[in-house]
């Protein structure tokens, strides 16, 4: 079992019980006091990126954001979809740049600061290894969104997206693979290179083909998994979860999917 894994649920100086972040875990805050404080997120708004290295990381504890490249036009990509959970640290910005942590919905973050530690860290060798984990999860993530920028067409965009929120939220029900989307048409758009009129009309025909549904404005359901992964070109493995999925197994409810989405 990861070591990550077997660690118990903590409360933070914040008195924050909920809060899953490996890197908080770690903070050793018997050394350095109470180095936490929170804010919320309205829906719409940023958080300006800084260059000060990871000398203080944020977590998200509860919501949806992204982090942001604005361009002077008012064009925008999503680079990064942060989650609950998720750490996002300073070095993501750059001279000239102008990238933020943008609330896609109401959120709730945490500052951590790791100030004190900068010249010591290997006196704590768990909030290293975090660390480390956390800057490969974010890398391997990176990676495979320059695939599917650079080489997957609309159709496989909007399927590897879906699949991707399934691996990250998704809930393993009798119906399917289902997860809450807060996202706009718009905000899928910027983060898979698309133009949000695309992703409507990919979304219609995933839905007509009984392969997913959308039973609320936010709520998604995948019905038939496998063949979303083949329209996103990726081949599932043996136990029927991708090459990129986590440990996780979700059921694949192939049969009369088609039927069932003309009855909704």
């Amino acid at each position: 079992m990861d070591a990550r894994a077997a660690r118990t649920d903590h409360t933070c100086g914040l008195g924050i019980a909920y809060c899953r972040s490996p890197v908080c875990r770690s903070v050793p805050t018997s050394l350095i006091g109470n180095p936490y404080k929170t804010r919320l997120l309205e829906r719409g708004e940023r958080l300006t990126m800084t260059k000060d290295g990871c000398r203080r990381v944020w977590v998200v504890l509860s919501g949806f954001a992204a982090i942001c490249s604005y361009l002077p036009d008012g064009r925008r990509q999503l680079l990064e979809l942060e989650l609950s959970g998720d750490i996002v640290c300073g070095l993501a910005s750059y001279d000239g740049s102008d990238i933020a942590l943008r609330a896609l919905s109401d959120c709730r973050i945490c500052e951590v600061s790791l100030e004190s530690l900068q010249g010591n860290m290997s006196d704590h060798p768990d909030l290293v290894t975090d660390m480390f984990w956390n800057m490969h999860q974010r890398l391997r993530r990176s990676m495979m969104q320059q695939i599917v920028l650079g080489r997957l067409d609309r159709t496989e965009r909007v399927c590897r997206f879906l699949l991707e929120m399934a691996e990250r939220i998704g809930i393993e029900t009798a119906e399917g693979v289902e997860f809450d989307l807060p996202m706009t048409r718009d905000d899928i758009a910027d983060y898979v290179g698309l133009n949000a009129e695309t992703v409507s009309r990919v979304f219609s025909k995933l839905k007509k083909s009984g392969l997913i549904a959308f039973p609320t404005r936010t709520h998604t359901v995948i019905w038939d998994r496998e063949a979303l992964q083949r329209k996103a070109m990726l081949a599932p493995t043996s136990d029927g979860t991708s090459r990129f999925s986590k440990d996780s197994k979700m059921l694949n409810h192939s049969k009369n999917h088609k039927d069932r989405a003309n009855g909704r």
